[in-house]
């Protein structure tokens, strides 16, 4: 029985940073997409001024 081929080192950690990579960016994305929600809501009244908002004092 022969053993499955290994990828190199070297394509192992490229592939973990190209996956790393694509998650950073789709954070990136929801981030900037619930920024622009969060906005909106402060432009529509809805929601305070982000001045310590939700925080206990």
């Amino acid at each position: 029985m022969s053993e499955p081929h290994q990828a190199s080192p070297e394509r192992d950690v490229d592939a973990a940073l190209a996956g790393l990579q694509e998650q950073i960016d789709a954070i990136t994305r929801v981030l900037g997409d619930h920024q622009r929600v969060f906005e909106a809501l402060r432009a529509a009244g809805l929601l305070p001024d982000g001045d310590g908002a939700g925080q206990d004092r």
